[in-house]
């Protein structure tokens, strides 16, 4: 796999033990670069992805000034030219060479001046000074931190940080807070304690001992103006997937049958002559199978398609293989189908195309939020809510809103009514906590920890506003920045770029492109999100309004007017089959048994419910899976990959 590690300060003599442990953990398909000085030690593993050679290490003319890399720069040739007529010479590994040169004209500002998804380190020999950078909008990549008494650590992943000793061990309590309230761990933290990880578009310094943190790159909102936003939006993403298809290698395509892999799809089958290869997971549960929609397309894009059918529980039982991948507890379950599809297309291709982006560009929480703030408006409305969803399980308004809750519309009145807030940062955050909160009613999320632990639990779990916007800051692009933040970096964006890189996966997201993002951020917001007020109250507003008028004439109709579903599992079906008369300590072993964290009873009522039929608890119960299988594996294990299968984590 791909990554980048190196750890400053350390006594002289352990540099290459240390090093070489934390790129024992990645193992061993990439090119591996390294290099040293006194109190220093930097590397890279890199896959050849065409670009470069595989090649991730390189230093300026002078070697005063080493960097690595990992991802992908685009619109090379022109950085290069330029670079080149500035008197920069390059010896072949255009893509680490970029990177240095860049930093030597614009320093830290190369965030703001670059296209593409990357994760980088420089080292400046003459100022004893480490930069760690990383991408406008982060997932794909990472970059953790763990500051030492002496000195600095970081990597890629965090699993090099393990490797190197620089983890003293522990849970961090506050983000455990933050996981079972939210379901994401936004940076600085993590959950491990003392390992940090650094937010999309920044630059970290290490110099004389300390650390500053400084955003680089933010989302600059501001009218534009002109017509035929379709047909330009047209001719950018096409020279985003053009510059995606360079390299030399054969690139396949994801292919979920939503509009956003489709046009994928169809953009790339216009510009080569050959068939792409494209790749999709089907299930035997229609509510959940989109199989039908990506073959249509197939068919009509003419691609080589293969599909994976998922029909088995047993796809549970790599669990511990995927937490250990993802290195982080999610309750983002759809990693499980994205683990396997990653597998499958490696057995065809080393580089995919995903459509992931579109979403959180284009403002897809909009409508609820709006419906959240206008609602508030009515007077008693919050009052009456409240009384509404605080009632038990077994009330009539209990029954009432499981029922309800069956249906896409109940669903929605449900998210609108459940967090009511006239600011729009807590009406999006509000849709992130309904995941945690419409399984625990009338109990907050702090009723599943033990007493002790559930008892300090915070009144406000922070989760600040990312300072990462600037021009027009209404309430419809805050929340598209927020989305991006939060959900997109560490969530969606993490999913996808854990589960490929571990398969040794590259993976090239068009719609994450630069120019993209800056064209569209300077789209009014009815050509993102388009209905009347009575749509967006009821749910029906058009979403990605610009991107279905791109695609009209290259998607089948069927799926351009298809109810989205998302990339999404059974799970709740393939639980039934795992769980069976399990109870809190059979089920989660490590948080009940060996940390003593979860209130077993409150627990084991959940569960009997979803046994039962009488709720749906399959998002909290992964919930907990994942953070069990996190617990067993980093905290009471040694981090190494587990050789074990999750049946073989319950039968012990």
């Amino acid at each position: 796999m791909e990554a980048i590690f190196g750890i400053i300060g350390i006594e002289v003599k352990s540099l290459p033990e240390c090093l070489a442990a934390m790129r024992r953990t990645l193992g061993d398909e990439g090119n591996v670069d390294t290099a040293s000085g006194c109190g220093w030690a930097i590397g890279a593993q890199r896959l050849d992805t065409g670009l470069d050679g595989g090649t991730g290490l390189a230093w300026n003319e002078g070697t005063t000034v080493c960097g690595v890399l990992v991802g992908g720069l685009f619109g090379t040739k022109v950085l290069t030219g330029e670079l080149r007529r500035k008197g920069h010479s390059f010896t072949g590994a255009i893509q680490s060479e970029l990177l240095v040169h860049l930093w030597e004209d614009y320093g830290r500002e190369l965030i703001n001046n670059v296209n593409g998804l990357f994760t980088a380190a420089i080292w400046e020999t003459d100022a004893q000074r480490l930069t760690l950078l990383l991408d406008w909008i982060g997932g794909i990549h990472h970059m953790y931190y763990a500051p030492l008494d002496n000195g600095i650590a970081f990597a890629s992943e965090i699993r090099s940080l393990l490797a190197a000793k620089t983890w003293r061990g522990g849970m961090n309590d506050q983000a455990l807070y933050q996981y079972l309230d939210f379901g994401h761990i936004l940076p600085p933290d993590t959950l491990f304690k003392g390992i940090y990880k650094l937010p999309p578009g920044c630059a970290l310094s290490y110099e004389n001992g300390k650390i500053a943190v400084q955003r680089i790159f933010k989302l600059r909102f501001e009218s534009g103006t002109g017509n035929n936003w379709a047909e330009r939006f047209q001719e950018i993403f096409q020279q985003a997937i053009t510059q995606r298809l360079q390299g030399g290698k054969e690139v396949g395509a994801f292919l979920s049958g939503g509009i956003d892999s489709s046009f994928n799809v169809a953009t790339i089958s216009a510009l080569q002559e050959s068939p792409v290869k494209t790749f999709s997971i089907a299930y035997p549960q229609e509510d959940f199978d989109e199989s039908q929609y990506a073959r249509l397309v197939a068919n009509h894009c003419h691609t080589e398609h293969h599909e994976l059918t998922l029909d088995s529980a047993e796809v549970l039982n790599d669990l511990p293989e995927m937490i250990w991948a993802l290195e982080e507890p999610t309750m983002d379950y759809s990693f499980i189908p994205t683990f396997h599809l990653a597998r499958f297309a490696k057995e065809h291709v080393d580089v995919v195309i995903s459509g992931d982006g579109p979403d959180h560009l284009l403002g897809r929480h909009y409508p609820v939020a709006f419906a959240r703030m206008v609602l508030s408006k009515i007077p008693g409305l919050s009052a009456c809510a409240g009384l509404l969803l605080t009632n038990n399980h077994e009330s009539v308004a209990g029954r009432l809103w499981r029922r309800l809750r069956r249906g896409k519309r109940g669903r929605f009145l449900w998210k609108s009514l459940q967090s009511v807030a006239v600011d729009p940062l807590q009406a999006y955050l509000s849709i992130y906590r309904e995941i945690a909160y419409r399984n625990l009613l009338p109990r907050s999320p702090a009723a599943l920890l033990s007493k002790g632990i559930g008892d300090d639990w915070p009144n406000d779990v922070p989760v600040v506003e990312p300072h990462n916007i600037e021009g027009d800051e209404s309430e419809f692009n805050r929340i598209v920045a927020l989305d991006l933040a939060i959900d997109g970096a560490f969530g969606v964006f993490a999913k996808i770029g854990k589960m490929a890189a571990h398969h040794s996966l590259i993976v090239r997201e068009p719609y994450l492109d630069l120019d993209i993002c800056n064209y569209l951020s300077q789209l009014p917001p009815q050509l993102k999100v388009r209905g009347s007020v009575l749509d967006f109250l009821s749910g029906t507003a058009r979403t990605k309004y610009i991107l279905y008028e791109a695609a009209k004439d290259v998607v089948p109709p069927e799926v351009l007017n298809k109810p989205k579903q998302g990339f999404q599992a059974p799970i709740g079906a393939w639980l039934g089959d795992w769980i069976g008369d399990r109870d809190a300590r059979a089920l989660f072993p490590a948080l009940t048994q060996k940390a003593g964290l979860l209130d077993e009873g409150f627990v084991n009522s959940i569960l009997r419910e979803h046994q039962s039929g009488q709720c749906d608890h399959g998002t909290l119960i992964m919930m907990l899976i994942t953070l069990d299988l996190w617990y067993g594996i980093f905290v009471e294990g040694d981090g190494e990959r587990p050789t074990w299968t999750w049946r073989d984590w319950l039968a012990q």
